[in-house]
């Protein structure tokens, strides 16, 4: 992709001489007077509002606590705690995170996290990588639901395919909630986890 821009830049800024150096018409008359291109920057893609609504609200250094509640995970469900760190991605086009947080029953998860948003379909997708799977998994597609940002998807679970919904909710300048929910397909949502995170104060 850098190619491609660069590449188109070249371009540009060959045309752009070229009209520069055309003052006169073929009869003779003077040319209309021709304007400085613009920078090659003024024509990249910038940020959508949505992604950048998306930075503004989970950018940031978080404690995160919270609970395992599907028995399924780990008989009784489980609860842990630790830390998450959510950042601007290159260009502004993402949000980039990484989690480390420790359960009293299933042990130490360390997660990294990329959500971008995708403008031919008009939605978030986003992706998951963590400790506890050989393989990252998508978090379907995301949309700003008011205040809050909803996806859903399906990822596996060991070697089924589950329904999952995820939200992020309750944004404030302290933090917000997370929580994950598995369907059954026929429209029913069962609690997977549930997550709070609660901003750091910034370092003076």
């Amino acid at each position: 992709m850098r190619t491609g821009f660069i590449v188109g830049g070249v371009l540009l800024l060959v045309c752009s001489i070229g009209v520069a150096q055309q003052t006169t018409k073929k009869d003779g008359k003077p040319a209309k007077k021709v304007t400085a291109a613009q920078p090659a920057e003024a024509n990249m893609p910038k940020p959508s509002p949505e992604v950048e609504k998306a930075i503004k609200q989970l950018t940031g250094k978080y404690k995160v606590t919270g609970k395992i509640l599907d028995e399924s995970w780990v008989k009784g469900g489980d609860e842990g705690s630790g830390t998450e760190t959510g950042r601007k991605g290159p260009g502004g086009f993402s949000v980039i995170s990484d989690a480390q947080m420790k359960f009293k029953k299933m042990g130490p998860m360390t997660g990294h996290g990329l959500l971008w948003w995708d403008d031919s379909k008009k939605a978030f997708q986003s992706l998951w990588c963590d400790s506890w799977g050989p393989t990252c998994q998508p978090g379907g597609e995301g949309k700003w639901d008011g205040d809050k940002l909803v996806f859903q998807g399906e990822m596996m679970m060991g070697p089924v395919p589950m329904q999952v919904r995820q939200a992020y909710s309750n944004f404030s300048a302290n933090g917000f909630d997370w929580t994950m929910d598995a369907g059954d397909g026929k429209g029913n949502w069962k609690p997977q986890m549930a997550l709070k995170y609660e901003k750091e104060a910034a370092k003076k």
